[in-house]
């Protein structure tokens, strides 16, 4: 948003794991099991990035800001993980702004589970669809 606001060129996709869009925490999801992140250190670490910025401030939380004009977006992100809801709100977001936006929500699986990419088959595959995402978006 700060580049696109600046008039800088834009990169031409963009490509988020599991991301964090909301570090107000008004919509975490709760799964039956977060193996990775647990709210008591989101939140200290959401207060210690904010400083004294607001954490609803749009370059600190993106859900809350205008997408408008940013590139084709792919957001992964696995059902069980409390980010969840950030990646769903983020695609929301994105598309209520006109930005080409695909959501790719993982089954069972945990926040950033891509880094086990080579060892879990679905993560290697999640980040041959990224490849491509970014790939197809190089050539246009």
């Amino acid at each position: 948003m700060r580049l696109r606001d600046k008039g800088l060129p834009l990169p031409s996709s963009l490509m988020v794991l599991s991301p964090w869009t909301d570090l107000s925490h008004q919509h975490l999801y709760a799964p039956e099991c977060e193996p990775v992140l647990q709210k008591p250190w989101i939140d200290k670490s959401a207060r210690l990035y904010c400083g004294n910025t607001p954490p609803s401030e749009p370059l600190v939380s993106p859900v809350f800001g205008d997408l408008s004009g940013l590139p084709p977006l792919l957001i992964q992100v696995g059902s069980q993980e409390i980010l969840l809801n950030d990646a769903r709100r983020l695609a929301n977001a994105a598309s209520r702004d006109s930005v080409d936006t695909r959501l790719e929500i993982y089954n069972g699986l945990w926040h950033v589970f891509q880094v086990h990419a080579g060892q879990l088959d679905r993560a290697t595959e999640a980040l041959q669809t990224a490849g491509a995402f970014i790939r197809q978006h190089l050539s246009s």
